[in-house]
């Protein structure tokens, strides 16, 4: 593992995470800020947000890159819409942002639990947002129908974004994400367009991309309807994982943020700490 550069260190307030997890943990619920071992965590748990992870801990495909675990995933938990509403109620929240484990065990990939979460939120407060950020809920059968589905029965809830990462270039899909397909995720991209919804998506820098691989990738997304784009640092969960290649600076971040701007996304993120979900709402907000 190359050595860390002094820009990408945070500190990590133990407290506040402690704090913020009894509060999960009393509530039987996961995020992807503990899951995904992300840098920003005590920060923000500090302002009381957290990127809920639904569908359990477990993720039934195996991209290296990331630090969710690969193990037999639980039967779904039907109280987690209710315990989520408890949890947003408790922080304060205005915006809320869910994500989920990738779930090729069931029939519609989670798409109806999804909905009925978003619902619980929407009944009760109709002023909140959510964000989703889902997987591609793919099936050998009938697939195009299917997402079609789904993603009509999620926006149908009340979703306010809808977000799917890319990840990566197309070059390093068949290493890195084996059972994933990047067709595939910019199918769901225009899916999400094609009935009305705000669509987001996120790509890591760091894997081995040359630029030409991220002008590629960039153009690729910009042509699914893509509306918000973010652009971060990969940073290795473990040894065990997909091997760091480069630590990306600064001012190349914000090449590619202006760069991405200029092919026409409405709202784009770019830098070492930036995750999909970190600062969505502020995101969210630089749409025109």
């Amino acid at each position: 593992m190359q050595r860390k550069p002094e820009w990408l260190f945070k500190k990590k307030d133990i407290r506040l995470n402690r704090d913020m997890k009894k509060m999960l943990r009393d509530l039987n619920l996961h995020t992807v800020c503990e899951s995904a071992k992300c840098p920003n965590i005590s920060e923000c748990f500090k302002s009381n947000t957290a990127t809920f992870m639904v569908l359990g801990d477990a993720c039934t495909r195996y991209c290296k890159f990331c630090g969710v675990d690969k193990k037999i995933p639980a039967v779904p938990d039907i109280n987690e819409g209710e315990n989520i509403k408890k949890a947003v109620i408790k922080l304060g929240l205005k915006y809320v942002v869910i994500t989920m484990v990738t779930r090729d065990d069931l029939s519609d990939g989670g798409g109806a639990h999804l909905a009925e979460i978003v619902k619980a939120l929407k009944n009760d407060n109709q002023n909140i947002l959510v964000e989703l950020l889902t997987s591609d809920f793919y099936s050998s059968e009938n697939y195009e129908n299917l997402l079609k589905f789904i993603v009509n029965k999620l926006l149908n809830s009340g979703v306010d974004v809808f977000g799917h990462n890319i990840e990566t270039c197309r070059r390093l899909y068949p290493e890195i994400r084996k059972i994933s397909d990047y067709d595939r995720s910019l199918f769901v991209l225009k899916m999400i367009k094609a009935l009305g919804g705000i669509a987001k998506t996120g790509i890591m820098l760091g894997l081995g991309e040359t630029e030409e691989d991220i002008h590629l990738t960039l153009a690729d997304i910009y042509h699914t309807g893509c509306d918000i784009l973010t652009i971060g640092q990969y940073l290795m969960p473990s040894k065990k994982h997909y091997p760091l290649k480069r630590y990306v600076k600064e001012e190349e971040f914000e090449t590619w943020r202006k760069v991405a701007l200029g092919l026409g996304f409405r709202a784009v993120e770019a830098g070492p700490f930036v995750r999909s979900s970190y600062k969505a709402r502020e995101i969210y907000n630089c749409l025109d």
